[in-house]
């Protein structure tokens, strides 16, 4: 129905006179119809077996004023020829329009309202590949595949992952956030773990630093995006090649662009054979080229009220100055003793309130000088820049494949590594299959990944299900070991 659907919907784009332009054969007309066939007025000496023709209904629309015919014709659907005779044919229905059915088609066939033409070309091979799908279960030719999908086709894979909060490269305590460490080297990229206590600290802005509450310190606990989105799109060009893009937010951010090439077998030794990710013994290379990045960008508000000057913070005496200079006190005059005493008292009590005020504007703008610098340190940890992806595939049998990859896209600097393992051997383009593997067989994946970054290993196990020609579900579990786990599920669909 899927497949029907998209085919009437490229026919209604395409003007029904150019079809006729394009073939010598006059239309015909449908006479009949019954059950899922029709019979139109073309013999053997215009028609052959396996003939397609669009069949559509001509629309009368008068106008009230000039009498001028405004209608047209609307397509219907599309019918194959499976009987010639003399005079006569019988095609069987392929596909309907939607809200048409037999017995209207009938109705509508015997006042002349239903008309032939024959399918275009390119129109035609579509829905050829389309009959033999349904016919014989297969998705298209092997020589119209690769293994991403139909060529000429689109082939979205959409990711979702949910879990624990994301280990950041960030140092152990919140005022360690402070220093400009980020200019020192390597010392600024590297976990806490690799890094004694205090280090970060050491290399501060240590007058900035003693400013703090050190008292309100406490451990900086992961924050940032606890889920992630994925949309890759593969577009199979040729059997030997595909362009792929991917976008990705949440935890980790990602925009590439890029290439899987299928150059076929050159490792011979490793025997025959076909796997849903190449031929056995063919290095499947992609490249990638984009943007990207991992971690939170922005401290948390949390965190944020966490980090201020101490409670005890006085201004010194130029900045005192600074402040009182647009406020001097009045002038008391000469007068009575008991006057000038009372001034004198109130003199003092100003200055008081006054030392009072720049001690709490003095704290507010360390605070304030706190914050950003910290915030100025998370976004040089949490870099964002351009870069690459590398992955390279082997089939080593038709039951098992290996990977592995390098990612250098700003933070990330990930190696990894794995295996995959088809619970059925498959053929290119075979009945029950679809580009991922055997209809209704799983299909397990076991990846690992060492962040030289993070200074962190990962592990992650996928199951992959291919529902039907067209859809392909998977679930998957990624982890640490540690405190850091996800779960995540996909979809992928060939359309």
């Amino acid at each position: 129905m899927r497949c029907g659907l998209m085919t009437l919907m490229l026919l209604a784009l395409m003007p029904v006179v150019a079809i006729g332009q394009m073939a010598e054969m006059e239309p015909g007309y449908v006479l009949q119809a019954e059950g899922r066939l029709v019979f139109i007025d073309k013999g053997r000496d215009e028609v052959e077996l396996d003939d397609l023709f669009q069949i559509v209904r001509q629309e009368n629309i008068i106008h009230p004023v000039t009498g001028e015919n405004l209608g047209g014709q609307v397509p219907l659907g599309v019918v194959r020829i499976v009987q010639v005779f003399n005079r006569l044919s019988t095609a069987e229905v392929v596909n309907l329009a939607k809200g048409m059915d037999i017995e209207a088609l009938d109705r509508e066939a015997k006042q002349g309202m239903i008309r032939t033409h024959p399918l275009a070309q390119e129109m035609a091979t579509v829905v050829r590949e389309q009959i033999v799908s349904k016919e014989t279960g297969r998705m298209a030719p092997p020589g119209k595949l690769n293994p991403d999908g139909i060529v000429g086709k689109t082939t979205p894979h959409l990711q979702v992952g949910f879990g624990s909060r994301p280990d950041l490269v960030l140092p152990a305590q919140i005022h360690q956030l402070i220093p400009a460490t980020l200019t020192l080297g390597d010392l600024g990229t590297k976990p806490v773990n690799f890094v004694a206590d205090g280090a970060y600290a050491a290399f501060s802005d240590t007058l900035l630093t003693s400013l703090a509450d050190a008292a309100a310190d406490s451990t900086l606990q992961p924050f940032g995006a606890a889920s992630d989105i994925f949309l890759t799109l593969d577009f199979p060009r040729r059997p030997w090649y595909s362009i792929t893009a991917d976008i990705g937010i949440g935890s980790r951010s990602q925009l590439a662009v890029g290439a899987r090439f299928y150059p076929g077998k050159r490792l011979g030794f490793l025997g025959d054979g076909y796997t849903p990710a190449g031929l056995v013994g063919e290095p499947v290379v992609t490249f990638k080229v984009g943007w990207g990045g991992r971690g939170a960008r922005n401290l948390p508000v949390a965190v944020q009220s966490l980090l201020k000057a101490r409670s005890d913070l006085q201004a010194d005496d130029t900045f005192k100055a600074a402040q009182n200079a647009a406020a001097q006190p009045a002038d008391p005059g000469v007068g009575q003793p008991a006057d000038q005493e009372a001034a004198a008292q109130e003199a003092a009590a100003a200055q008081v309130t006054a030392d009072a005020i720049a001690d709490s504007v003095f704290r507010t703008g360390v605070t304030q000088m706190l914050r950003g610098a910290a915030t100025d340190s998370l976004r040089g940890i949490s870099t964002r820049s351009t870069g690459f992806i590398f992955e390279l595939t082997l089939p080593l049998t038709r039951r098992f494949t290996l990977r592995g990859g390098l990612i250098r896209l700003g933070n990330i600097k990930e190696y990894s590594g794995g295996v995959t393992y088809y619970m059925k051997k498959v053929e290119a383009g075979a009945e029950g299959t679809n580009p991922d593997g055997a209809l209704r067989s799983f299909i397990v994946s076991l990846d690992g990944a060492y962040d030289t970054g993070l200074s962190q290993r990962s592990f992650q196990l996928d199951v992959t299900y291919p529902v039907s020609m067209h859809y392909t579900i998977s679930a998957g579990f990624l982890s640490d070991f540690s405190e850091y786990s996800r779960f995540g599920f996909s979809f992928r669909g060939y359309f």
